[in-house]
């Protein structure tokens, strides 16, 4: 007899523990949503912002290229400054690293700034893509048509990013990329025909390389 209220304690405690576990799953999504919608590296908020873009000779194009791709998305244009210009305000630092493979891209975002690098002038300008891609939500659908899903703020969160390609040279045998040579580079991909072919070579030679007599039965 003395069974029944033993179990019926038992049944308290088990709805009073799920109880507890909810409370607490709701009190870390609370802190979780409040946490994502202040925090943050905000860049541009209202139309505004501190930032500047840095610079040195070797990467000026490609900090020409990000102050027009911001400013055409969110209406505002970051200043574009010199290294050693001593600036006081938060900065994008584009660098061109000879210390990286020449393909190599890597970029940081941390509480002070962000830093964007390439090994050569090309591969910055590819980081500079995958950086208002990957972070800033960029999308680059035809010549015509894009998308920034980011509205006109730009909230960043820390990271950090490197990347190699193993694929150094990447040709589309189209038009669309050959007429449109920025839209190109946005893909990776060249604006020419097959840059380095060997007329000798021509094409469809796979069976050249691997003849079907000596590699298959």
């Amino acid at each position: 007899m003395e069974s029944y209220p033993l179990r019926r304690r038992r049944k308290g405690l088990m709805f009073w523990a799920i109880g507890q576990v909810w409370v607490q799953m709701a009190v870390c999504t609370f802190l979780v949503l409040g946490c994502q919608s202040h925090g943050g590296m905000r860049v541009i908020q209202g139309g505004e912002s501190d930032f500047r873009i840095m610079c040195n000779a070797a990467s000026t194009p490609a900090a020409t290229l990000m102050q027009r791709y911001v400013k055409d998305a969110t209406g505002v244009e970051l200043p574009i400054i010199n290294e050693m210009d001593g600036e006081q305000n938060p900065t994008i630092a584009l660098l061109v690293n000879d210390g990286l493979n020449e393909h190599a891209v890597h970029y940081t975002v941390e509480s002070d700034g962000v830093q964007i690098q390439g090994g050569s002038p090309k591969a910055l300008r590819n980081a500079v893509y995958l950086f208002l891609e990957r972070e800033m939500g960029f999308q680059w659908w035809a010549p015509d048509a894009d998308m920034v899903s980011n509205g006109s703020d730009v909230v960043l969160s820390p990271t950090v990013y490197d990347y190699t390609p193993p694929i150094t040279t990447r040709t589309v045998h189209s038009k669309l990329y050959y007429e449109n040579p920025e839209f190109a580079a946005w893909h990776k991909v060249t604006d020419e025909a097959f840059p380095g072919y060997v007329p000798t070579a021509r094409v469809h030679t796979f069976h050249r390389f691997l003849p079907e007599e000596h590699f298959y039965e």
